[in-house]
């Protein structure tokens, strides 16, 4: 398991997740150039993610998604109400996974369980990642921890919360 923060803040957030083989970002608010190139500061080609899970829309979190899952092939993973909010239809990019809170699913081998997050924004998600009893969460702009919020992450391995 290896959780690494390439970015946090108002200028960008992007958190790279590694788990049973598994390479995800969560969130691409960073340019895809300047995402690729934290990337490469920790030994990872940027063609070997296999996807962003988008926590909501605004520009911190979403501003190099389009052109890096072009760019490299990568799958974004986030709810219609947040790609409806992005202004951007599915067909730019290499790839579109519906995400709904409370609905797992799967990125390879990695258990995704998305989770409502208190956040103004269209459908603001936080996100649990399992492994063979391993589990990352992550949650950013979390205004407050809701009960759900709490519950989602209880007994993670590691916790992200911005």
């Amino acid at each position: 398991m290896r959780v690494v923060t390439l970015g946090s803040g108002s200028r960008g957030n992007a958190t790279f997740v590694e788990l049973g083989g598994v390479r995800m970002l969560v969130d691409a608010g960073l340019s895809a150039r300047d995402l690729a190139r934290r990337l490469a500061t920790i030994d990872v080609e940027p063609d070997t993610i296999d996807a962003i899970l988008s926590s909501h829309e605004h520009h911190d979190h979403a501003r190099g998604a389009e052109r890096f899952s072009i760019r490299h092939e990568v799958a974004v993973a986030c709810s219609v109400d947040t790609l409806a909010a992005m202004n951007l239809p599915p067909r730019l990019f290499a790839g579109w996974i519906e995400v709904e809170g409370g609905r797992a699913l799967s990125i390879r081998d990695v258990r995704v369980v998305p989770f409502t997050v208190p956040h103004d924004a269209a459908d603001p998600l936080g996100f649990r990642l399992e492994h063979n009893g391993s589990s990352v969460g992550v949650v950013t702009d979390l205004g407050h921890p809701t009960t759900l919020v709490k519950e989602s992450l209880r007994g993670c391995t590691v916790l992200v919360v911005e």
